[in-house]
Protein backbone atom coordinates (compact mmCIF):
# COMPACT_ATOMS: atom_id res chain seq x y z
CA UNK A 1 0.00 0.00 0.00
CA UNK A 2 1.43 3.39 -1.04
CA UNK A 3 0.85 6.50 1.01
CA UNK A 4 0.80 9.89 -0.72
CA UNK A 5 2.86 11.73 1.86
CA UNK A 6 2.97 14.90 -0.28
CA UNK A 7 -0.84 14.90 -0.68
CA UNK A 8 -1.25 14.31 3.05
CA UNK A 9 1.01 17.26 3.82
CA UNK A 10 -1.09 19.46 1.51
CA UNK A 11 -4.23 18.46 3.39
CA UNK A 12 -2.61 19.22 6.73
CA UNK A 13 -1.50 22.62 5.46
CA UNK A 14 -5.03 23.36 4.24
CA UNK A 15 -6.37 22.61 7.72
CA UNK A 16 -3.70 24.79 9.35
CA UNK A 17 -4.42 27.68 6.98
CA UNK A 18 -8.16 27.45 7.57
CA UNK A 19 -7.54 27.46 11.32
CA UNK A 20 -5.30 30.50 11.08
CA UNK A 21 -7.84 32.35 8.93
CA UNK A 22 -10.60 31.55 11.43
CA UNK A 23 -8.43 32.58 14.36
CA UNK A 24 -7.50 35.80 12.59
CA UNK A 25 -11.16 36.57 11.85
CA UNK A 26 -12.06 35.98 15.51
CA UNK A 27 -9.16 38.16 16.59
CA UNK A 28 -10.17 40.98 14.27
CA UNK A 29 -13.73 40.89 15.51
CA UNK A 30 -12.59 40.76 19.10
CA UNK A 31 -10.31 43.71 18.36
CA UNK A 32 -13.18 45.66 16.82
CA UNK A 33 -15.34 44.93 19.87
CA UNK A 34 -12.58 46.22 22.14
CA UNK A 35 -12.53 49.46 20.15
CA UNK A 36 -16.14 50.26 21.03
CA UNK A 37 -16.51 52.88 23.76
CA UNK A 38 -19.94 53.25 25.37
CA UNK A 39 -21.07 56.67 26.58
CA UNK A 40 -24.34 56.74 28.50
CA UNK A 41 -26.01 59.95 29.64
CA UNK A 42 -28.37 60.07 32.59
CA UNK A 43 -29.20 63.70 33.29
CA UNK A 44 -26.05 65.34 34.69
CA UNK A 45 -24.25 62.03 34.94
CA UNK A 46 -22.10 60.47 32.23
CA UNK A 47 -20.84 56.91 32.41
CA UNK A 48 -18.06 55.71 30.13
CA UNK A 49 -17.08 52.15 29.35
CA UNK A 50 -14.00 52.22 27.16
CA UNK A 51 -11.21 54.58 26.17
CA UNK A 52 -10.76 57.87 24.35
CA UNK A 53 -13.12 60.04 26.43
CA UNK A 54 -12.20 63.13 28.42
CA UNK A 55 -14.78 64.90 30.62
CA UNK A 56 -14.56 68.64 31.09
CA UNK A 57 -17.54 70.03 32.98
CA UNK A 58 -20.50 69.99 30.58
CA UNK A 59 -18.31 68.85 27.72
CA UNK A 60 -17.56 65.27 26.74
CA UNK A 61 -14.49 65.16 24.51
CA UNK A 62 -13.81 62.30 22.10
CA UNK A 63 -10.07 62.01 21.61
CA UNK A 64 -9.41 58.92 19.47
CA UNK A 65 -10.34 58.61 15.79
CA UNK A 66 -9.69 55.90 13.24
CA UNK A 67 -11.09 52.50 14.20
CA UNK A 68 -12.45 53.74 17.51
CA UNK A 69 -16.29 53.85 17.59
CA UNK A 70 -18.25 55.74 20.26
CA UNK A 71 -21.69 54.32 21.07
CA UNK A 72 -23.86 57.08 22.57
CA UNK A 73 -27.02 56.38 24.58
CA UNK A 74 -29.22 57.99 27.21
CA UNK A 75 -30.67 61.43 27.92
CA UNK A 76 -29.18 64.75 28.97
CA UNK A 77 -30.18 68.40 28.69
CA UNK A 78 -26.85 70.07 29.44
CA UNK A 79 -23.98 68.30 27.69
CA UNK A 80 -22.06 68.80 24.46
CA UNK A 81 -19.99 66.15 22.72
CA UNK A 82 -16.83 67.64 21.20
CA UNK A 83 -14.95 65.75 18.50
CA UNK A 84 -11.29 66.36 19.25
CA UNK A 85 -9.60 64.10 16.69
CA UNK A 86 -9.87 63.36 13.01
CA UNK A 87 -12.10 60.55 11.71
CA UNK A 88 -14.36 60.28 14.76
CA UNK A 89 -17.19 57.71 14.48
CA UNK A 90 -20.32 58.00 16.65
CA UNK A 91 -23.16 55.49 16.75
CA UNK A 92 -26.38 56.98 18.08
CA UNK A 93 -28.45 54.43 19.97
CA UNK A 94 -31.52 56.17 21.36
CA UNK A 95 -29.47 59.23 22.35
CA UNK A 96 -31.45 62.29 23.50
CA UNK A 97 -29.08 65.21 23.88
CA UNK A 98 -29.78 68.91 24.31
CA UNK A 99 -26.44 70.64 24.20
CA UNK A 100 -25.07 73.50 26.23
CA UNK A 101 -23.77 74.47 22.80
CA UNK A 102 -24.33 72.02 19.95
CA UNK A 103 -25.31 68.50 20.93
CA UNK A 104 -22.30 67.33 18.88
CA UNK A 105 -19.68 69.56 17.28
CA UNK A 106 -16.36 69.35 15.50
CA UNK A 107 -13.44 71.30 16.94
CA UNK A 108 -10.36 69.72 15.41
CA UNK A 109 -9.73 71.42 12.07
CA UNK A 110 -10.04 69.82 9.60
CA UNK A 111 -11.70 66.53 10.45
CA UNK A 112 -14.22 63.94 9.33
CA UNK A 113 -17.15 63.01 11.57
CA UNK A 114 -18.98 59.76 10.84
CA UNK A 115 -22.43 59.85 12.44
CA UNK A 116 -24.20 56.49 12.38
CA UNK A 117 -27.89 56.09 13.17
CA UNK A 118 -28.50 52.89 15.13
CA UNK A 119 -30.99 51.58 17.63
CA UNK A 120 -30.22 48.11 19.05
CA UNK A 121 -33.69 48.38 20.66
CA UNK A 122 -32.90 51.82 22.12
CA UNK A 123 -35.13 53.64 19.60
CA UNK A 124 -34.79 56.93 17.76
CA UNK A 125 -32.26 59.63 18.61
CA UNK A 126 -33.01 63.32 19.23
CA UNK A 127 -30.31 65.99 19.16
CA UNK A 128 -30.92 69.69 19.84
CA UNK A 129 -28.64 72.68 19.85
CA UNK A 130 -28.68 75.64 22.25
CA UNK A 131 -29.42 79.15 20.97
CA UNK A 132 -27.11 80.04 18.07
CA UNK A 133 -25.87 76.46 17.80
CA UNK A 134 -26.68 73.67 15.38
CA UNK A 135 -27.79 70.31 16.72
CA UNK A 136 -24.72 68.84 14.99
CA UNK A 137 -22.30 71.66 14.15
CA UNK A 138 -19.72 71.12 11.44
CA UNK A 139 -17.04 73.80 11.08
CA UNK A 140 -16.20 75.11 7.64
CA UNK A 141 -13.17 72.90 7.06
CA UNK A 142 -14.65 69.60 8.22
CA UNK A 143 -16.92 66.90 6.77
CA UNK A 144 -19.83 64.96 8.25
CA UNK A 145 -21.03 61.63 6.87
CA UNK A 146 -24.47 60.55 8.07
CA UNK A 147 -25.47 56.92 7.55
CA UNK A 148 -27.54 54.12 9.07
CA UNK A 149 -26.14 51.05 10.79
CA UNK A 150 -27.10 47.99 8.66
CA UNK A 151 -30.56 46.71 9.51
CA UNK A 152 -31.57 49.58 11.77
CA UNK A 153 -35.12 50.95 11.68
CA UNK A 154 -34.35 53.96 13.90
CA UNK A 155 -34.47 57.60 12.87
CA UNK A 156 -32.45 60.58 14.01
CA UNK A 157 -33.99 64.02 14.65
CA UNK A 158 -31.83 67.15 14.54
CA UNK A 159 -33.18 70.50 15.76
CA UNK A 160 -31.05 73.60 15.68
CA UNK A 161 -31.31 76.23 18.38
CA UNK A 162 -32.53 79.66 17.29
CA UNK A 163 -30.19 80.65 14.45
CA UNK A 164 -28.62 77.20 14.17
CA UNK A 165 -29.09 74.48 11.57
CA UNK A 166 -30.25 70.98 12.35
CA UNK A 167 -27.06 69.72 10.71
CA UNK A 168 -24.47 72.28 9.61
CA UNK A 169 -23.70 75.82 10.68
CA UNK A 170 -24.49 77.75 13.83
CA UNK A 171 -25.89 81.20 14.40
CA UNK A 172 -22.90 83.54 14.84
CA UNK A 173 -20.61 80.53 15.39
CA UNK A 174 -19.29 78.64 12.34
CA UNK A 175 -22.25 79.75 10.23
CA UNK A 176 -20.56 78.44 7.05
CA UNK A 177 -20.50 74.66 7.47
CA UNK A 178 -18.15 72.17 5.91
CA UNK A 179 -19.19 69.28 3.68
CA UNK A 180 -22.43 67.50 4.58
CA UNK A 181 -22.97 63.98 3.18
CA UNK A 182 -26.13 61.98 3.86
CA UNK A 183 -25.62 58.43 2.69
CA UNK A 184 -28.47 56.44 4.25
CA UNK A 185 -30.87 56.36 7.17
CA UNK A 186 -33.96 58.25 8.26
CA UNK A 187 -32.95 61.86 8.85
CA UNK A 188 -35.31 64.57 10.14
CA UNK A 189 -33.85 68.07 10.43
CA UNK A 190 -35.45 71.33 11.52
CA UNK A 191 -34.34 74.93 11.96
CA UNK A 192 -36.43 77.42 13.87
CA UNK A 193 -35.04 80.83 12.96
CA UNK A 194 -33.41 81.88 9.67
CA UNK A 195 -30.93 79.00 9.40
CA UNK A 196 -31.14 76.08 7.01
CA UNK A 197 -32.42 72.79 8.40
CA UNK A 198 -29.47 71.11 6.68
CA UNK A 199 -26.73 73.56 5.71
CA UNK A 200 -25.87 77.14 6.64
CA UNK A 201 -26.51 78.87 9.94
CA UNK A 202 -27.78 82.39 10.52
CA UNK A 203 -26.61 85.67 11.92
CA UNK A 204 -27.94 89.23 12.13
CA UNK A 205 -27.14 90.14 8.50
CA UNK A 206 -26.23 87.29 6.15
CA UNK A 207 -26.59 83.60 6.85
CA UNK A 208 -24.10 80.82 6.27
CA UNK A 209 -23.17 79.47 2.85
CA UNK A 210 -23.29 75.67 2.64
CA UNK A 211 -20.78 75.05 -0.14
CA UNK A 212 -21.28 71.30 -0.49
CA UNK A 213 -24.26 69.14 0.48
CA UNK A 214 -24.63 65.64 -0.96
CA UNK A 215 -27.58 63.27 -0.49
CA UNK A 216 -27.11 59.82 -2.01
CA UNK A 217 -29.64 57.71 -0.10
CA UNK A 218 -32.01 57.34 2.82
CA UNK A 219 -35.10 59.32 3.70
CA UNK A 220 -34.43 63.01 4.39
CA UNK A 221 -37.07 65.38 5.71
CA UNK A 222 -35.93 68.97 6.20
CA UNK A 223 -38.05 71.85 7.51
CA UNK A 224 -36.88 75.45 7.87
CA UNK A 225 -38.63 78.46 9.37
CA UNK A 226 -38.16 82.19 8.86
CA UNK A 227 -35.91 82.55 5.84
CA UNK A 228 -33.40 79.72 5.74
CA UNK A 229 -33.48 77.01 3.08
CA UNK A 230 -34.61 73.56 4.13
CA UNK A 231 -31.52 72.16 2.41
CA UNK A 232 -28.93 74.78 1.50
CA UNK A 233 -27.96 78.15 2.94
CA UNK A 234 -29.15 80.49 5.67
CA UNK A 235 -31.21 83.65 5.12
CA UNK A 236 -29.69 86.26 2.81
CA UNK A 237 -27.28 83.72 1.33
CA UNK A 238 -27.19 82.13 -2.13
CA UNK A 239 -27.16 78.39 -2.68
CA UNK A 240 -23.95 76.39 -2.81
CA UNK A 241 -23.33 73.03 -4.47
CA UNK A 242 -26.20 70.69 -3.60
CA UNK A 243 -26.22 67.22 -5.16
CA UNK A 244 -29.02 64.68 -4.84
CA UNK A 245 -28.33 61.31 -6.46
CA UNK A 246 -30.56 58.97 -4.48
CA UNK A 247 -32.97 58.50 -1.61
CA UNK A 248 -36.21 60.34 -0.88
CA UNK A 249 -36.08 64.05 -0.05
CA UNK A 250 -38.98 66.08 1.32
CA UNK A 251 -38.61 69.78 2.15
CA UNK A 252 -40.83 72.40 3.73
CA UNK A 253 -40.16 76.08 4.35
CA UNK A 254 -42.40 78.61 6.09
CA UNK A 255 -42.11 82.21 7.33
CA UNK A 256 -44.02 84.71 9.45
CA UNK A 257 -46.73 86.78 7.75
CA UNK A 258 -45.28 89.58 5.65
CA UNK A 259 -41.94 87.82 5.10
CA UNK A 260 -40.67 85.23 2.66
CA UNK A 261 -39.49 81.64 3.22
CA UNK A 262 -36.21 80.24 1.99
CA UNK A 263 -36.03 77.63 -0.74
CA UNK A 264 -36.79 73.99 -0.14
CA UNK A 265 -33.51 73.22 -1.89
CA UNK A 266 -31.21 76.17 -2.52
CA UNK A 267 -30.67 79.60 -0.99
CA UNK A 268 -32.10 81.69 1.83
CA UNK A 269 -34.51 84.55 1.25
CA UNK A 270 -33.46 88.09 0.27
CA UNK A 271 -30.05 87.22 -1.15
CA UNK A 272 -28.45 90.18 -2.91
CA UNK A 273 -24.77 89.30 -2.82
CA UNK A 274 -23.03 87.50 -5.65
CA UNK A 275 -19.89 85.41 -5.74
CA UNK A 276 -17.01 84.80 -8.11
CA UNK A 277 -17.63 81.06 -7.57
CA UNK A 278 -20.31 79.19 -9.53
CA UNK A 279 -22.52 76.76 -7.64
CA UNK A 280 -25.02 74.17 -8.89
CA UNK A 281 -28.06 72.38 -7.58
CA UNK A 282 -27.80 68.98 -9.29
CA UNK A 283 -30.42 66.22 -9.15
CA UNK A 284 -29.53 62.93 -10.83
CA UNK A 285 -31.53 60.34 -8.90
CA UNK A 286 -33.89 59.69 -6.02
CA UNK A 287 -37.26 61.37 -5.41
CA UNK A 288 -37.66 65.05 -4.54
CA UNK A 289 -40.88 66.66 -3.27
CA UNK A 290 -41.82 69.69 -1.19
CA UNK A 291 -41.03 73.40 -1.33
CA UNK A 292 -39.61 75.40 -4.21
CA UNK A 293 -36.10 75.03 -5.65
CA UNK A 294 -33.57 77.77 -6.39
CA UNK A 295 -32.55 81.01 -4.74
CA UNK A 296 -34.68 82.25 -1.86
CA UNK A 297 -37.70 84.48 -2.39
CA UNK A 298 -36.83 88.15 -2.69
CA UNK A 299 -33.33 87.38 -4.01
CA UNK A 300 -31.86 89.44 -6.82
CA UNK A 301 -29.26 86.94 -8.05
CA UNK A 302 -29.82 83.84 -10.15
CA UNK A 303 -28.67 80.29 -9.49
CA UNK A 304 -28.09 77.10 -11.46
CA UNK A 305 -30.28 73.98 -11.56
CA UNK A 306 -29.39 70.76 -13.37
CA UNK A 307 -31.95 67.94 -13.45
CA UNK A 308 -30.48 64.91 -15.20
CA UNK A 309 -32.30 62.10 -13.42
CA UNK A 310 -34.54 61.28 -10.51
CA UNK A 311 -38.19 62.11 -9.96
CA UNK A 312 -38.64 65.80 -9.17
CA UNK A 313 -42.24 66.67 -8.41
CA UNK A 314 -41.56 70.31 -7.57
CA UNK A 315 -42.51 72.82 -10.29
CA UNK A 316 -41.98 76.05 -8.36
CA UNK A 317 -38.54 77.28 -9.41
CA UNK A 318 -37.18 80.63 -8.23
CA UNK A 319 -34.29 82.42 -9.93
CA UNK A 320 -33.15 79.20 -11.64
CA UNK A 321 -33.85 77.53 -14.99
CA UNK A 322 -33.91 73.74 -15.22
CA UNK A 323 -31.40 72.23 -17.64
CA UNK A 324 -30.03 68.74 -18.17
CA UNK A 325 -26.37 67.80 -18.10
CA UNK A 326 -25.95 68.87 -21.72
CA UNK A 327 -27.22 72.37 -21.00
CA UNK A 328 -30.60 71.84 -22.71
CA UNK A 329 -33.74 73.27 -21.16
CA UNK A 330 -35.95 70.58 -19.63
CA UNK A 331 -39.59 70.47 -18.54
CA UNK A 332 -41.53 68.27 -16.15
CA UNK A 333 -43.27 65.18 -17.56
CA UNK A 334 -45.72 63.43 -15.25
CA UNK A 335 -45.10 59.76 -16.00
CA UNK A 336 -47.34 56.86 -14.99
CA UNK A 337 -45.39 54.44 -12.80
CA UNK A 338 -47.06 51.44 -14.52
CA UNK A 339 -46.15 48.38 -12.43
CA UNK A 340 -43.54 50.05 -10.21
CA UNK A 341 -45.79 50.51 -7.17
CA UNK A 342 -43.99 52.21 -4.31
CA UNK A 343 -40.73 50.36 -4.91
CA UNK A 344 -37.49 52.00 -5.93
CA UNK A 345 -36.90 51.06 -9.57
CA UNK A 346 -34.23 51.70 -12.16
CA UNK A 347 -35.31 54.25 -14.75
CA UNK A 348 -33.91 56.41 -17.52
CA UNK A 349 -35.22 58.81 -20.11
CA UNK A 350 -34.06 60.99 -22.97
CA UNK A 351 -31.69 63.53 -21.49
CA UNK A 352 -31.02 61.70 -18.23
CA UNK A 353 -27.45 60.94 -17.25
CA UNK A 354 -27.74 57.18 -17.70
CA UNK A 355 -29.89 55.09 -15.38
CA UNK A 356 -30.91 56.01 -11.86
CA UNK A 357 -33.12 54.70 -9.06
CA UNK A 358 -36.26 56.45 -7.90
CA UNK A 359 -39.71 55.75 -6.47
CA UNK A 360 -43.15 56.99 -7.44
CA UNK A 361 -45.29 59.67 -5.78
CA UNK A 362 -48.96 58.62 -5.74
CA UNK A 363 -48.48 56.41 -8.78
CA UNK A 364 -46.35 58.81 -10.84
CA UNK A 365 -42.78 59.70 -11.60
CA UNK A 366 -41.88 63.28 -12.48
CA UNK A 367 -39.14 63.27 -15.08
CA UNK A 368 -37.65 66.36 -16.75
CA UNK A 369 -37.10 66.14 -20.51
CA UNK A 370 -36.23 68.46 -23.38
CA UNK A 371 -38.87 69.81 -25.73
CA UNK A 372 -39.70 67.75 -28.80
CA UNK A 373 -41.23 64.54 -30.09
CA UNK A 374 -38.27 62.16 -29.90
CA UNK A 375 -38.21 61.44 -26.16
CA UNK A 376 -38.33 57.91 -24.75
CA UNK A 377 -38.64 56.59 -21.22
CA UNK A 378 -37.61 53.32 -19.54
CA UNK A 379 -39.28 52.14 -16.33
CA UNK A 380 -37.77 49.03 -14.78
CA UNK A 381 -37.74 46.29 -17.43
CA UNK A 382 -40.31 48.12 -19.60
CA UNK A 383 -38.19 49.99 -22.12
CA UNK A 384 -38.48 52.22 -25.16
CA UNK A 385 -41.84 53.75 -24.23
CA UNK A 386 -43.04 56.64 -26.36
CA UNK A 387 -43.33 60.12 -24.86
CA UNK A 388 -45.82 62.52 -26.48
CA UNK A 389 -44.50 65.88 -27.59
CA UNK A 390 -42.94 67.70 -24.66
CA UNK A 391 -43.95 71.35 -24.48
CA UNK A 392 -42.37 74.19 -22.52
CA UNK A 393 -44.61 73.76 -19.47
CA UNK A 394 -44.94 71.50 -16.45
CA UNK A 395 -48.15 69.72 -17.58
CA UNK A 396 -46.67 67.11 -19.92
CA UNK A 397 -47.72 63.46 -19.58
CA UNK A 398 -46.16 60.10 -20.44
CA UNK A 399 -45.77 57.35 -21.48
CA UNK A 400 -48.04 57.22 -24.52
CA UNK A 401 -49.47 53.68 -24.58
CA UNK A 402 -52.68 54.07 -26.62
CA UNK A 403 -54.40 56.78 -28.59
CA UNK A 404 -57.90 57.33 -29.95
CA UNK A 405 -57.64 60.24 -32.31
CA UNK A 406 -56.42 63.19 -30.23
CA UNK A 407 -57.12 61.39 -26.96
CA UNK A 408 -54.09 59.85 -25.30
CA UNK A 409 -53.86 57.05 -22.73
CA UNK A 410 -50.87 56.55 -20.46
CA UNK A 411 -51.28 52.98 -19.16
CA UNK A 412 -52.96 49.66 -19.99
CA UNK A 413 -56.22 50.54 -18.28
CA UNK A 414 -57.60 51.91 -21.56
CA UNK A 415 -58.09 48.28 -22.62
CA UNK A 416 -60.59 47.68 -19.80
CA UNK A 417 -62.28 51.09 -20.21
CA UNK A 418 -65.81 50.28 -21.42
CA UNK A 419 -66.22 53.82 -22.72
CA UNK A 420 -63.52 53.29 -25.34
CA UNK A 421 -64.13 51.20 -28.47
CA UNK A 422 -61.18 52.14 -30.72
CA UNK A 423 -57.53 52.16 -29.70
CA UNK A 424 -54.17 52.46 -31.41
CA UNK A 425 -51.13 50.93 -29.68
CA UNK A 426 -48.41 53.62 -29.51
CA UNK A 427 -45.68 51.78 -27.55
CA UNK A 428 -44.59 48.16 -27.50
CA UNK A 429 -45.34 47.05 -23.97
CA UNK A 430 -45.70 43.86 -21.93
CA UNK A 431 -48.88 43.04 -20.04
CA UNK A 432 -47.55 44.20 -16.68
CA UNK A 433 -50.94 43.46 -15.09
CA UNK A 434 -54.00 41.32 -15.74
CA UNK A 435 -56.50 43.03 -18.06
CA UNK A 436 -60.12 42.03 -18.69
CA UNK A 437 -61.92 43.51 -21.68
CA UNK A 438 -65.72 43.58 -21.39
CA UNK A 439 -66.77 45.61 -24.43
CA UNK A 440 -66.17 45.18 -28.14
CA UNK A 441 -62.99 46.91 -29.28
CA UNK A 442 -60.96 47.57 -32.37
CA UNK A 443 -57.25 47.52 -31.55
CA UNK A 444 -54.79 48.82 -34.13
CA UNK A 445 -51.45 47.26 -33.18
CA UNK A 446 -49.72 49.93 -35.26
CA UNK A 447 -46.64 47.79 -35.87
CA UNK A 448 -46.09 47.44 -32.11
CA UNK A 449 -46.17 44.47 -29.74
CA UNK A 450 -48.51 43.82 -26.82
CA UNK A 451 -46.96 40.80 -25.13
CA UNK A 452 -47.88 38.51 -22.28
CA UNK A 453 -45.62 38.90 -19.26
CA UNK A 454 -45.24 36.22 -16.63
CA UNK A 455 -48.65 35.05 -15.46
CA UNK A 456 -50.41 38.25 -16.54
CA UNK A 457 -52.90 37.83 -19.36
CA UNK A 458 -55.50 39.60 -21.47
CA UNK A 459 -58.98 38.16 -20.92
CA UNK A 460 -61.86 38.74 -23.36
CA UNK A 461 -65.11 38.57 -21.42
CA UNK A 462 -67.75 37.69 -24.03
CA UNK A 463 -66.65 40.37 -26.46
CA UNK A 464 -65.15 40.70 -29.93
CA UNK A 465 -61.66 42.11 -30.39
CA UNK A 466 -60.95 43.28 -33.92
CA UNK A 467 -57.34 43.60 -35.10
CA UNK A 468 -57.01 45.60 -38.34
CA UNK A 469 -54.29 44.31 -40.67
CA UNK A 470 -53.36 47.72 -42.07
CA UNK A 471 -50.61 48.29 -39.50
CA UNK A 472 -50.00 44.77 -38.31
CA UNK A 473 -48.12 44.13 -35.09
CA UNK A 474 -48.00 41.33 -32.55
CA UNK A 475 -50.53 40.44 -29.88
CA UNK A 476 -48.95 37.83 -27.62
CA UNK A 477 -51.55 37.56 -24.90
Amino acid sequence: MKMDIYGGRKSIWRIICLFLLFAGWMGLNEGNAQQLTYITFNGDNVSVNGSGVRRDGNFVDLTIGGTQVYVVRGTTTNKTIRCCADNISIRLQGARITGVEAAIKTITIPQTLNLIIDDQNYGDSYLKGAQNWAAVQVDGTSTINVSAFPGTSAAAYFEGGSGGAGIGGGGLYDKNPGNINIISGRVYAISTNAAAAIGGGSDKKVGGLAKKITISGGYVEAKAYNGGAAIGSGHGQMHGNITISGGTVYTQTTAPAGTEPGAGIGGGRYCEQSSSDTYYITISGGRVTGSYIGQGRGSTITGNLIIKGGSVEVTDLNKVTAMNGAGTLVYRVQTDALNAGSNSVQCSYTGSDGTFYTSASNGYFYFWMPQGTSNKVNIGDITGLTVPQVLDNYNNRAPLIFSNGATKYYNLDALSNTGVSNLKLESSIPLYKNITMSNNKTLDLNGKTLARSGTNKLTLSGITLTLPTTNSGELLA
